[in-house]
């Protein structure tokens, strides 16, 4: 491979420990991997001297967090960030280009009740760059420029459920996600109820869910009934189609 001065490539393996302090709060975990490779390239792929390429390759990485006890792992998880120099208050043009994806994810976060494991793939375009300060007052400002996240697509697949989807996300006046994206959905019936399982859902609200979903779902040329649907956050609530399902937190930035 010919020597190149822009880039710094890092490989390592097994057991390394992740400890972050910010004021009283401890984040402390453990990541173990088969192999890591972390790539930083100033230039990015086409060597414009106003991109950065960020890329991060774990194979069968295993995490553990401490407190709160939380564990993942998966066969293989990548992450790609590509920045942009953005004119400060420029919200039309792209300043993060993302690219995550994870495949065979399993985590008891995702349920006591062990669920299959999930693969995803994510493709987003930060609009509009953060400026510099405090992580909050930063975002607070990105969004008061009118800065948005544009989903162009992001697929999910566990067992008999998948999901393809693209839409905007942005932040409301109490720092909430809304936005509003467009869904295909295949096993709707067993999403509800994981859904319901996490707790996200509740049991009398689920029923109803799946009754109005049924509803509006047609068949597919495969036979199985598809889901297409709006998907929207607003004041505070994420609803597919007509059903409220979820609860939308205020981010915590601080």
């Amino acid at each position: 491979m010919p020597w190149r001065p822009n880039q710094i490539a890092v490989r390592d393996r097994g057991e390394n420990r992740l400890v972050l302090t910010r004021d009283a709060a401890r984040f402390d975990a453990t990541l173990d991997c088969d192999d890591a490779l972390v790539r930083l390239t100033a230039g990015g792929r086409d060597s414009d001297p106003n991109l950065g390429q960020y890329v991060i390759e774990l194979a069968g990485p295993k995490f553990h967090q401490v407190a709160p006890p939380i564990s993942a792992q998966a066969s293989q998880l990548t992450f790609i960030v590509e920045l942009y120099r953005v004119p400060p208050g420029d919200h039309e043009t792209v300043a993060v280009d993302l690219t995550v994806a994870v495949d065979d994810l399993s985590s008891d976060a995702l349920g006591s009740a062990s669920p299959p494991p999930v693969s995803a793939n994510l493709h987003a375009e930060v609009m509009g760059a953060l400026p510099p300060g405090p992580l909050d007052q930063a975002v607070t400002a990105w969004r008061d420029d009118g800065g948005t996240v544009e989903i162009r697509r992001l697929t999910l697949i566990s067992s008999d459920i998948s999901m393809v989807t693209n839409g905007t996300v942005a932040l409301d006046s109490q720092m909430r996600p809304m936005g509003a994206a467009t869904a295909a959905i295949r096993g709707y019936d067993e999403a509800i109820d994981r859904l319901t399982a996490l707790g996200s859902v509740k049991s009398r609200d689920a029923q109803l869910a799946k009754l109005l979903l049924a509803g509006i779902a047609t068949p597919s040329d495969d036979g199985e009934r598809l889901l297409t649907v709006p998907i929207t956050g607003q004041n505070g609530w994420l609803s597919v189609g007509p059903v409220r399902l979820a609860k939308l937190e205020p981010l915590q930035l601080r």
